[in-house]
């Protein structure tokens, strides 16, 4: 599929002799330079990928559910925070601590501040929620592959907090044109169970193809 030649941007022979560090700062190059150059996610592309991750069915018996707050390029998924709030779910939302690897996570419905990323987040003073009461993390991505590695932003911050919290499910949330061949991955990437795209749902581990299947 033609979204997923990001690769082919990039020179073989260099990343090679730069190691994974080096590949993964030009696969965030380019997957950067492709998704200015498309602008916005579509608020019809947004609602497509919250229906096939409403339709996998691992948000149903969820009781405490991680969502974020979305960037231009990413699939705005506050429909989804609105009608999970509606079902009686608790929703939180990540905050981030300058200096501080590990995200915390706050209820959502209240109001929200500008974080140091740029990035709406809860203020300082919501309701914390523990990681270990969190059922289900629907995280975002600069990138995704196809075998359930993520590329972020280069900070970590999910990678720390996901370690922290192995018994929920995890899914990767992004438009579809942010998928890549392949991620290149380290031993603290944290691995995703579930990607949901406005076109795909795939599910990586026994887990979370359990959980599909009997919920």
């Amino acid at each position: 599929m033609k979204d997923l030649d990001v690769p082919t941007l990039i020179e073989s022979s260099a990343l090679a002799a730069g190691g994974r560090a080096a590949t993964k700062k030009a696969l965030r190059a380019a997957v950067r330079t492709r998704l200015r150059a498309l602008g916005p996610v579509p608020p019809a592309s947004s609602a497509q990928a919250i229906e096939r991750l409403i339709q996998s069915r691992l948000l149903e018996n969820a009781t405490c559910v991680a969502l974020f707050r979305a960037l231009p390029s990413e699939p705005d998924i506050g429909a989804l925070e609105a009608m999970l709030l509606s079902r009686g779910v608790s929703v939180c939302l990540p905050l981030v601590h300058e200096g501080q690897r590990e995200l915390t996570f706050h209820r959502a419905g209240g109001a929200l501040m500008r974080g140091p990323l740029g990035i709406e987040q809860p203020e300082t003073g919501r309701e914390r929620i523990d990681e270990s009461q969190i059922d289900v993390f629907v995280v975002p991505a600069l990138a995704l592959d196809l075998h359930g590695n993520r590329l972020g932003h280069g900070r970590a911050h999910y990678d720390a907090t996901l370690a922290a919290a192995p018994r929920a499910l995890r899914i990767g949330l992004v438009r579809e044109a942010a998928l890549v061949p392949e991620v290149p991955v380290g031993e603290h990437d944290a691995p995703l169970d579930a990607l949901c795209t406005e076109a795909r749902f795939i599910c990586f581990t026994e887990r979370a193809k359990a959980a599909a299947a009997h919920r």
